[in-house]
């Protein structure tokens, strides 16, 4: 429960920032319309299904395939707003169980972010550049951390189960 608020704080957080970016930007209307409905559309999807979804689940599954089609449109509104990336990369990694889940919806998400910054920009070969390696970067501390969460769990049910041996000790003893 705490993390899903921490999420949901760094949801409306970021929202507010994308949304500030692109109202001070002031991109012709098309664009400031297709951010702002991309970002309302995120927000009611995380509140509607986001807080209430188990990682892993069908629901999940739903979450991070719109939050990458959020980052895409954002980024599409205005190029500024591909910082939208360091909440959508963690985002689909902690709502998707597996690694491969989560690669290939890092990938939909730098392709989508490309081809946005490419129209809005110009410039195709910085576009993939940049997606490249905000790719990369996004699957390398991915899978690290991943390991590091795995571990985590690994410990806890090692714990668990020491607790479980004392308690058994334990009543042992008294009933000897």
């Amino acid at each position: 429960m705490q993390q899903q608020r921490w999420w949901s704080i760094a949801v409306v957080g970021t929202a507010a920032v994308l949304a500030s970016v692109l109202v001070l930007g002031a991109p012709v209307p098309w664009r400031l319309n297709l951010g702002l409905a991309a970002i309302g559309v995120f927000i009611a999807s995380w509140f509607a299904l986001g807080t209430r979804v188990a990682s892993g689940s069908r629901g999940a599954v739903v979450v991070s395939a719109v939050t990458v089609l959020f980052a895409g449109t954002v980024t599409l509104a205005d190029p500024n707003l591909a910082i939208v990336q360091c909440i959508a990369f963690p985002l689909v990694w902690t709502r998707l169980e597996k690694v491969s889940q989560s690669i290939a919806a890092s990938g939909a998400i730098a392709v989508l972010c490309a081809l946005s910054l490419a129209i809005t920009t110009g410039s195709l070969l910085q576009a993939f550049v940049i997606e490249a390696l905000s790719l990369a970067f996004a699957i390398a501390l991915g899978i690290w951390i991943s390991g590091i969460a795995n571990q985590s769990h690994a410990r806890q049910r090692l714990i668990d189960e020491l607790r479980a041996t004392q308690h058994q000790v334990a009543v042992l003893s008294q009933d000897a």
